[in-house]
Parts: C-alpha cells; sequence; structure tokens
C-alpha cells in the first residue's frame, strides 16, 4: 500500500462541500468528476463523496448510507476547528484527553463521524 484516501458519504453534497470547507479553511483542492469533492493534505486525501454517484458508479442502487463514515483529522488546534465545526452545524459528542493526544468528535450535518486528534506535545 502506498497511500490512503478516506471517503465521507453524502446525501447532500453542496451542504457539505460547505462544511467541510469551513473546517478545512479553503474550498476543495479538486472536483475530479461529478459528485466527488476532495481535500489535500500532505499525500493522503478527504474524499466527499455523494450517495447517489457511488450507488451509481458502482451500479450499487441500494448500497451504503450517508451519515454512517467515520474519519479521523490530525490537526494542531483541535479546539479552534471543533469551534468552526460547530459553528456551522456541527454537533458535539465527545472529548478525550489522553497523554499523548486529545480528540474532539464531532457529527457533520449529514450525522458522519469526525474526530479531530490533537498530538500532546512531548
Amino acid at each position: 500500500m502506498r497511500d490512503i484516501y478516506a471517503g465521507v458519504v453524502v446525501e447532500d453534497l453542496e451542504r457539505a462541500r460547505a462544511w467541510y470547507a469551513t473546517v478545512f479553511e479553503r474550498e476543495p483542492d479538486a472536483a475530479p468528476m461529478g459528485g466527488l469533492y476532495e481535500w489535500y493534505c500532505a499525500e493522503h486525501c478527504l474524499q466527499l463523496v455523494a450517495l447517489a454517484a457511488i450507488r451509481e458508479i458502482q451500479r450499487l442502487p441500494h448500497w451504503g448510507a450517508a451519515g454512517s463514515s467515520s474519519v479521523t483529522l490530525i490537526v494542531d488546534d483541535a479546539k479552534a476547528v471543533a469551534q468552526r465545526a460547530l459553528n456551522v452545524g456541527g454537533e458535539a459528542v465527545s472529548h478525550f484527553d489522553g497523554s499523548a493526544f486529545h480528540t474532539t468528535s464531532i457529527k457533520d450535518p449529514e450525522g458522519n463521524l469526525v474526530t479531530l486528534l490533537q498530538r500532546t506535545p512531548a
């Protein structure tokens, strides 16, 4: 394996694009095809994909459900990112303080779980 792209499945692609653009503080880096937006982070990628597009492309008309994805974003300031996410319709789920990292989990407007992970300085 050389890399990984994480996919988040949504019904309302444009509403989700606006929410994730606020969280990332930038618009998507690419829209390589209809029903798909991508944000690049170093060599990795978050793909925001419309449920209808997946069903059509994969020829699986009853596959999956929006709001059942989970993704962890490694950030420098989890509190600031969480506040941005909450300000635009995210819902607080949980917070964890560990010795090596802190996490804050939030549901996006479609119910997908977005965990913000901030490493604790050594």
